[in-house]
């Protein structure tokens, strides 16, 4: 516990992949400056944790990275010469999904998801059977073609589409399909499929900053209670005590940061993400598998239970099943019970297929901000006001996967770190 006030050039909040990269670049460039870390929880990583039972820490099932951030981040390492080691644990990941549904299990290529072929599939696994001519209408060249998405979207009163509406919000991490538009379900499809790494830990992320740390100080377990600005300078007050920075950079999703950052020092465009619009909130329940690897059992990387739309993926020794629920649903406790009550079923429906498929152990979390961007139409006009530099006069920075106007979270988290750590590189002496 820290008592007396500390003060430092930046304080960045937030430990996850954002916080820690823009920290390190920070530390290479400025070698001369003092940096702070905070991070709420006790290890870093964020949405990228895996599941470590071991170490107690649970991710959220989201520690999939793109090509892109994966070169990103070996980028971030080669440039600040830091270990590379800590790439020795990262597997290729398989683009398609298995749907368990009615005792079957049937393989559905992701990028198949939206086309003609890919609902046919989904239909025919739901065993749903809407109006013919209707699907017919829908339809845009051959079967490789994605669907006219305005059109079915259109359908969506038809009870018999409802099916399909809500295995492609579960597939693509949109809790409420039948409010988004045709765009942001092929963005947010373009994202899914462009999933190609995956790391069995992600508390290399401390490892990272190993090199600099003497630039680095690293406060985990310290959630911030509030911040103020007097003068030139912010004032935060935290579980370990009291802080002071001329330069705040809030790695957090604009959600988090509004419960101990005053309203009146966000960016309007951000303010109205923060209160206006609402991100998809995950229920997640991890279950420690203890099968041998000797008993025929070849579990697959990713499946949905197609009759609760719940996820599962394997990640290390575990298996992760995971819900999506509106963000005003995971303030109330009955919607919660209800989501919790669909992944112990999906537990014993995977169990049931997989015989010799031993689990033990149980644990539950709530995390309220999985996919920073809702998907619902209406909210595309705030999330395009987006922008990631902000005047350095006010000495307030934002980055993580929730600030810019890309449906791909790896986008909008490296180039918010681009641009943080340019804005600051030219103004810290």
């Amino acid at each position: 516990m820290k008592d007396k006030k500390e003060t430092f050039d930046v304080i960045i909040a937030g430990g996850g992949l954002a916080g820690c990269l823009v920290a390190a670049r920070l530390a290479s460039s400025k070698p001369q400056a003092k940096l702070a870390l905070f991070e709420k929880s006790f290890v870093f990583g964020g949405r990228a944790l895996g599941v470590s039972w071991q170490d107690k820490f649970w991710g959220c099932g989201m520690n999939s990275l793109s090509n892109k951030l994966s070169e990103f981040i070996k980028n971030t390492i080669a440039s600040c010469d830091l270990s590379g080691e800590i790439y020795a644990d990262s597997s290729s990941l398989s683009s398609d999904v298995q749907v368990l549904s009615g005792g079957r299990l049937t393989s559905l290529e992701s990028r198949s998801i939206l086309t003609l072929k890919g609902t046919k599939a989904l239909l025919a696994i739901g065993k749903a059977a809407p109006k013919w001519q209707d699907f017919e209408s829908c339809l845009a060249g051959d079967e490789k073609s994605h669907l006219s998405l305005e059109k079915a979207l259109d359908l969506k009163k038809n009870k018999a589409w409802q099916p399909l509406l809500k295995a492609w919000g579960a597939l693509l991490g949109v809790a409420e399909c039948n409010k988004a538009s045709s765009n942001i379900l092929k963005d947010r499809l373009e994202y899914i499929c462009s999933l190609k790494e995956s790391f069995s830990q992600l508390d290399f992320l401390g490892d990272l900053l190993c090199a600099p740390s003497q630039q680095v100080e690293k406060y985990l377990d310290n959630p911030i209670l509030s911040c103020t600005k007097e003068d030139q300078f912010w004032l935060i007050e935290s579980k370990q005590g009291s802080f002071s920075t001329k330069n705040l950079i809030v790695a957090q999703t604009p959600w988090d940061a509004y419960v101990w950052l005053d309203k009146k020092y966000f960016p309007k465009p951000i303010l109205d993400i923060a209160s206006r619009s609402k991100p998809i909130s995950l229920v997640t329940l991890a279950k420690k598998n203890l099968s041998s690897s000797d008993n025929s059992i070849d579990l697959h990387e990713h499946y949905l239970i197609l009759s609760e739309l719940v996820h599962v993926r394997k990640i290390n020794e575990s298996l992760l099943f995971s819900i999506e629920i509106d963000y005003e649903n995971s303030l109330d406790a009955p919607s919660v019970l209800k989501a919790i009550k669909s992944l112990r079923r999906s537990v014993k429906k995977i169990c049931n297929f997989f015989p010799q498929l031993i689990l033990e152990s149980e644990h539950i979390s709530l995390n309220h901000v999985g996919w920073p961007q809702s998907g619902i139409a209406k909210d595309h006009n705030l999330v395009k006001n987006i922008k990631t530099e902000f005047s350095k006069e006010k000495s307030l920075y934002f980055c993580g996967d929730a600030y810019g106007t890309s449906y791909n979270p790896d986008e909008n988290l490296m180039q918010s770190v681009l641009s943080v750590a340019s804005v600051l590189n030219n103004q810290l002496t």
